[in-house]
């Protein structure tokens, strides 16, 4: 069985387990730095297609909120396709400049070979303009 495993690896029959986590690692560093760094339009490239105008829109309204860190918290996979990863960011709105710290959910989906964020709410802290408003559902 593992030897299968590894040659299925090796040839790319499939994605082995360890590459898809690294994968997903990468691609949840990539959007938040590029949240971070008031980089829109790259972030949304890592955004499911149904859902990029909307998190484009809710980027341009909020113009004046600047991330400044973040810190990727528990990753916890519902199944080899979904990823619920949590996310603490630092944040401060240009025309106020106070301080704050909100955790968000973001939940993550493989398709078509690569992991996209099918979406991202709020769970403590001030409520983000980033993000949508209220505490992420809970699924079983």
């Amino acid at each position: 069985m593992q030897r299968a495993l590894l040659l299925s690896c090796l040839l790319g029959l499939s994605a082995c387990p360890q590459d898809r986590r690294m994968a997903l690692r990468e691609n949840v560093e990539a959007f938040n730095d590029s949240v971070r760094w008031s980089r829109p339009m790259f972030a949304a490239s890592y955004v499911q297609p149904k859902g990029r105008d909307a998190f484009l829109r809710r980027h341009s309204a909020a113009a004046t909120v600047r991330v400044t860190d973040y810190n990727v918290g528990r990753v916890a996979y519902r199944s080899p396709d979904v990823a619920v990863v949590l996310i603490s960011l630092d944040w401060y709105r240009v025309d106020q400049g106070a301080a704050h710290r909100t955790v968000v959910m973001q939940t993550w989906s493989h398709e078509e070979g690569r992991w996209l964020l099918a979406e991202q709410r709020w769970v403590s802290g001030p409520s983000c303009p980033l993000f949508s408003a209220g505490p992420a559902m809970k699924t079983k």
